[in-house]
């Protein structure tokens, strides 16, 4: 079975783990990516959903997350996947975008 390894945060499109760990992906392969990680998190048939149920955030390239559109508002997120949402942040430089959407994103979610 194929594994996924984190990486360290950077300006780019992927995963959040419930745990902070960060898996970058290409954006167009969040649901690809996201299969091996259900496997490889919970040993289901590889689907998205199980990610997603589970509270993991798809992170598109402008920092955007998928959730944001409907259900990201009061979303669950842990103080790890807090934690580097701030390092994703921080890795924005002089990208106002990129940094906006992070924000609009932590300050809708609610840590439990």
């Amino acid at each position: 079975m194929k594994r996924i390894k984190p990486q360290p945060v950077r300006k780019f499109s992927g995963w959040i783990a419930p745990d902070g760990k960060y898996y970058p992906c290409d954006s167009w392969c969040h649901d690809s990516t996201g299969c091996i990680l259900a496997r490889q998190y919970y040993g289901e048939d590889g689907s998205i959903y199980s990610l997603e149920q589970n509270h993991w955030i798809r992170l598109y390239k402008d920092g955007v997350a998928a959730m944001i559109n409907h259900t990201m508002r009061n979303r669950p997120v842990t103080q790890k996947q807090m934690d580097t949402l701030q390092d994703l942040y921080n890795v924005g430089g002089d990208d106002e975008d990129w940094k906006e959407n992070i924000s609009i994103l932590m300050e809708l979610s609610e840590v439990v």
